[in-house]
């Protein structure tokens, strides 16, 4: 995922919208995702962050100093995705952010 950016090229702000649903949960998506959506954008894997964890160990080499990560994900495996980005991050701010309907739906990382 970030691999192709150099170690040495730092970013301010890295933004992701990985898979994140939970590969369990992915029949019981309504017909417009599961049917509309490519599986490989749905599946987060076992945990719903598979990806996401992968996502968030290359930033650690790749996000400025004081840079911010943005992610999406499914409010089924937020807290799973919390404790990855507090074991990774112990000293950012990490805030949880809800969509326009309410549902805690969006994650960032202010290190």
């Amino acid at each position: 995922m970030l691999e192709p950016v150099p170690e040495d090229i730092k970013l301010d702000i890295i933004v992701g919208n990985l898979p994140y649903f939970r590969h369990v949960d992915i029949d019981t998506l309504p017909k417009s995702v599961k049917h509309y959506e490519p599986h490989i954008a749905l599946d987060g894997g076992i945990n719903g962050v598979d990806l996401i964890r992968t996502f968030l160990i290359q930033a650690l080499e790749r996000l400025h100093e004081h840079g911010v990560i943005l992610l999406e994900a499914d409010p089924r495996v937020l807290e799973t995705l919390l404790d990855f980005a507090n074991r990774f991050y112990p000293d950012a701010r990490i805030t949880v952010h809800t969509d326009p309907f309410e549902i805690t739906r969006f994650v960032s990382i202010q290190t």
